[in-house]
């Protein structure tokens, strides 16, 4: 987390029926070298589902879990599991845009 304190990546997880999804945002080369720490430390099969720039960030801490429950995060996936989301469905879910559906 020192790192991306440094590097000012931002950026939200899930964690949900044993997979782990995550958002940073930050400049291109922070995120590349951010990246690149995560494959070096073997954390996982790591998948880069999307890669996009963006104008305003919409994670504004350095690393912060989701702040839906585990009851809307089920209610949002409706019976699918995490990894048959697309992305622009992760980041909305990972956003907490889904929170009123959810609710």
């Amino acid at each position: 987390m020192m790192d991306n304190r440094r590097d000012e990546i931002s950026g939200v997880m899930l964690i949900h029926a044993g997979w782990l999804v995550q958002m940073i945002e930050g400049a291109r080369v922070d995120v590349d070298r951010a990246l690149r720490r995560m494959q070096a430390d073997g954390q996982g099969d790591l998948h880069l589902l999307g890669d996009r720039p963006v104008i305003h960030r919409r994670a504004t801490e350095p690393i912060r879990m989701c702040a839906l429950t585990p009851h809307q995060v089920e209610l949002a996936l409706a019976g699918r599991a995490l990894n048959a989301l697309e992305p622009i469905e992760l980041e909305r879910l990972l956003c907490g845009e889904v929170r009123r559906q959810a609710a």
